[in-house]
This record gives structure tokens, C-alpha cells and sequence, in this order.
């Protein structure tokens, strides 16, 4: 499957540096990893400096994520098939977090998930998701 437009998330918990850097690596990875596919990053998502773990921390880009896979578009209308990610632990570590990422993931057949190490999937149903879930 070539030329899909994909959206890179990168979360990083702690930026002592408070330069970016583990984040903009993290792009860096995802956009390489979508280019072996043929796929286009068309937008960024970056949480930057903030837990995954914490229930009181809101991550503002997971959010706006979720939005725009559940809709299948940017705020702008550009199209949104699917996600690239460095590896699922910047995705969630909170169960109700990794539900909401299925739920919004799954809410149109043919997205697809990839993280730098996996085969890329169809994600028409929750089944498979890398080992969530079970």
C-alpha cells in the first residue's frame, strides 16, 4: 500500500535536555520508517516533557491524534489513514488511553499502525494490535 497519508506521534516523558531532542529523533525514525513504506507523514504529533503513566497529565497532541484518526482527517481536511510510531510505549501506558487509541484507530476500516520494528497491518478490527489488549 503506497502513498497513504499517515500522521507521526512522538512522546517523550522527561526532556532534561528541554531541547526536543528525543522527540525529534522520534519523527525523525517515524518519517524513515513511512517512507520504506511509501506512505507520507502529513502531520506531526508531539508531547513532549509529559508521562504517559500519570492520570493527571493531560498529553494535548494524543488528544488532537485521536480526533483526527477517528475522523479520518486534519482539522485542515487533509486526509489521515493511519499512524507511525518509534514503538507502542509512546502511545499509552494507562489502559484507558490504549482503548480510546483502538477505539479512534478502528472507527474506519483499512488504518493501519506501524512502529519502526513491526510489519504494517490493516486495522479493521482490534484484534492483533501488537499485543494489547491481552
Amino acid at each position: 500500500m503506497t502513498d497513504v497519508p499517515v500522521v507521526s506521534y512522538a512522546r517523550i516523558s522527561a526532556d532534561t535536555r528541554r531541547d526536543e531532542h528525543g522527540v525529534q529523533d522520534q519523527h525523525r525514525l517515524n518519517r524513515e520508517t513511512a517512507e520504506r513504506q511509501g506512505w507520507t507523514v502529513v502531520h506531526e504529533y508531539t508531547d513532549n516533557d509529559k508521562s504517559a503513566a500519570k492520570a493527571d497529565v493531560v498529553r494535548d497532541d494524543f488528544e488532537a491524534m485521536l480526533r483526527a484518526l477517528r475522523a479520518g482527517e486534519l482539522p485542515n481536511g487533509t486526509a489521515v489513514q493511519g499512524v507511525v510510531i518509534v514503538a507502542e510505549g509512546r502511545l499509552a501506558r494507562r489502559p484507558g488511553d490504549y482503548e480510546r487509541f483502538v477505539e479512534a484507530i478502528t472507527y474506519q476500516d483499512g488504518r493501519l499502525i506501524r512502529d519502526e520494528h513491526s510489519t504494517p497491518v490493516a486495522r479493521g478490527q482490534a484484534d492483533g494490535l501488537h499485543g494489547y489488549g491481552t
